[in-house]
């Protein structure tokens, strides 16, 4: 069974409000290890983003979302708030040249001039 796209697992940074939500709904999963599980099993990106995702959503953004946009709104977010890129890429398994090259404004960079 593939861990992910890469084969490799991964680890999820997420804050302290996206933790405590989590664990709310792998509470209710009556001990079960997985926070999202059907019938016992894993779940692929494709159910996942149904059900689950949705429930998610609902409850921090107050809206429908996919997991690929609210990723990217994510990294577009960081950079603007002026995270590192490496730190960024790291947060969400990705190279800096990847996150550069798709995610940073040019309009926010254009306003960065050199000493």
């Amino acid at each position: 069974n593939k861990l992910s796209k890469t084969n490799r697992a991964r680890i999820f940074y997420c804050n302290d409000r996206l933790q405590q939500l989590l664990a709310d709904l792998h509470a209710t999963g009556k001990g079960k290890c997985a926070v999202f599980q059907v019938r016992g099993q894993y779940i692929d990106y494709r159910v996942f983003s149904k059900r689950p995702w949705k429930t998610i959503a609902f409850s921090i953004l107050g809206r429908s979302s996919t997991p690929y946009s609210t990723r990217d709104t994510f990294i577009t977010r960081q950079t603007e708030a002026g995270k590192p890129i490496a730190i960024i890429a790291k947060w969400v398994d990705n190279s800096s040249g990847m996150i550069e090259k798709k995610y940073l404004d040019t309009t926010a960079t254009q306003s960065i001039r050199p000493d």
